[in-house]
């Protein structure tokens, strides 16, 4: 669907919602939002606008990649291929597993902290193998440990990274919502 499918179907939900009184949950992808909320197409930021930051400057940005999907593991790959970014890699199973959970985020919180201080730029990201439970709410759970996981180490940053970058669905809106409160 294009841009303007999104904003004729969101036009459409709105009417129906302020006639019929009632509010109407979507599940959807981000173009949807975007015509939800009338913003308007912004271009693709570069490196002058990432780099203008605040007091910042002399910090690292952080990247956090949570999705994966094929797409995003090429993706990853490609930015893995720099020779200049600290990566880590978060172990699915580690976030999982109740007794190894909060010394990986400690040590994984650390290393990040030390590598934003220092003015690197670093991608987290966790393993690509997918972890799947036995049954959907299992499945649910684990999602929903390793997106915990992602959230407790940007919240617990105490040094300001001078951009984030949240790649992944899920990971996006919880960095930015229970990560950084917005």
């Amino acid at each position: 669907a294009t841009l303007r499918d999104m904003q004729v179907f969101a036009l459409g939900l709105l009417d129906a919602e302020s006639k019929d009184k009632k509010r109407i949950l979507v599940r959807s992808a981000a173009s949807f939002v975007q015509a939800r909320l009338g913003l308007q197409k912004r271009p693709i930021l570069d490196a002058s606008v990432i780099n203008s930051s605040g007091g910042t400057e002399k910090n690292g940005g952080l990247i956090v990649v949570g999705s994966y999907v094929p797409k995003t593991t090429v993706q990853l790959e490609t930015l893995l291929a720099l020779d200049e970014l600290e990566k880590i890699e978060i172990n699915v199973a580690d976030l999982v597993d109740k007794q190894k959970c909060a010394t990986t985020i400690d040590a994984i919180l650390d290393r990040v902290e030390n590598a934003i201080a220092s003015g690197k730029n670093t991608v987290v990201y966790t393993s690509r193998e997918l972890v799947t439970g036995e049954n959907p709410s299992e499945s649910l759970a684990i999602g929903n440990a390793v997106s915990e996981g992602l959230v407790s180490i940007v919240s617990g940053l105490k040094s300001q990274p001078r951009f984030i970058i949240a790649k992944g669905g899920i990971t996006s809106s919880d960095v930015a919502t229970k990560g950084l409160g917005i």
